[in-house]
């Protein structure tokens, strides 16, 4: 998401996407001339990213009270060139101690 001053001197709202090494505009939200307008524009904005975003299922029972501890691993290539892969893992540890 991607906030600009317009000509006309409102906010504008867009929404990018890095393509093949070029951003690239998916969608204008809209021009904003107010905070309150501002506020529902980024939040619309922030609805349509999170539309296409799928859950990970943890297989938890109950998420609201589990605690889940997780690292990312970045592997170096020897050569010292980019990172080519990125290890997540978790562990679930079950419902808090009282």
């Amino acid at each position: 998401m991607v906030q600009s001053k317009t000509a006309s001197g409102a906010i504008g709202v867009q929404i990018w996407e890095k393509i093949r090494g070029r951003r690239q505009m998916i969608a204008h939200i809209g021009s904003a001339h107010t905070p309150g307008e501002l506020a529902a524009s980024i939040e619309i904005a922030k609805q349509r990213i999170n539309a296409n975003q799928h859950e990970l299922d943890l297989g938890l029972e109950d998420r609201a009270s589990a605690v889940v501890r997780g690292e990312i691993v970045l592997s170096h290539p020897p050569d010292g060139s980019r990172a080519s892969e990125v290890t997540v893992g978790y562990s679930s540890l079950g419902p808090p101690k009282p």
